[in-house]
């Protein structure tokens, strides 16, 4: 008895680790635990691409989206513009010797001047060329 002596203080069962290889059950185990750790990265690592993708394609949609919202507001202020024009063009054709009415009159006299006043200011001035041309 000597010579088997038996460790029962041990808590692998009185096996020493670094005498004996690791079992093929144990070997495939560690394996597919590790293939099934690879496979969740990957899934995770796809998953994450996805959204990536995704949310590099809504953030182009949506500045699209601004683009247009631009452009239809520059073509919006161009309309009142260009209606602006055409009111203040009526004004001032208008006939004054064919209004009888003084107060109208005069009312329409100012305001053939005001217009005339603002588009010889406007004339001057290159921002107003862009927004009328």
């Amino acid at each position: 008895m000597s010579l088997f002596s038996i460790n029962l203080s041990s808590d692998d069962g009185g096996s020493n680790s670094s005498q004996r290889p690791i079992g093929s059950k144990k070997a495939k185990l560690k394996r597919k635990i590790d293939e099934g750790n690879n496979s969740s990265v990957n899934t995770l690592v796809s998953s994450n691409e996805k959204i990536l993708d995704f949310l590099k394609e809504s953030a182009s949609t949506r500045n699209k989206g601004y683009e247009m919202a631009q452009l239809r507001m520059q073509n919006q202020a161009k309309k009142l513009a260009l209606k602006e024009i055409e009111q203040e063009n009526k004004i001032l054709l208008t006939r004054l010797s064919d209004i009888d009415d003084i107060n109208t009159r005069d009312f329409i006299r100012s305001e053939q001047a005001r217009i005339i006043q603002k588009r010889n200011q406007e004339q001057q001035s290159p921002i107003a060329s862009n927004i009328y041309g």
